[in-house]
């Protein structure tokens, strides 16, 4: 039964990305220093805590959003999926982990 209890500890994992708790949805706070920040702060100081410096994860948009001229950004091939060429394992094999991320919601 160890198998089963790696693998559910693996999935919960990949599902369920250690996040801080946040109060409503307007408020995060810093894992590293615990400042209770407002997330209109936290997006005009591009996701940085301003006590600690600490950077919160962004997300591809968030990053493209950042980086690029406003709508310059043209996305194609939305729907491509990667192959494990190398066979790779690790905790779980990359297929499992790829499934799972492609069903996980934005």
């Amino acid at each position: 039964m160890a198998i089963y209890a790696n693998l559910s500890k693996a999935l919960t994992q990949v599902w369920n990305p250690k996040k801080t708790r946040n109060a409503g949805g307007l408020w995060q706070k810093c894992p590293e220093c615990g400042e209770v920040i407002h997330n209109l702060e936290l997006g005009k100081n591009l996701k940085v805590c301003p006590k600690c410096d600490h950077h919160f994860t962004l997300s591809a948009a968030e990053r493209i959003h950042n980086l690029l001229d406003p709508d310059s950004f043209e996305e194609f091939d939305a729907n491509l999926i990667s192959k494990d060429v190398l066979k790779f394992t690790g905790v779980l094999p990359i297929r499992i982990v790829s499934k799972a991320i492609r069903r996980r919601p934005e």
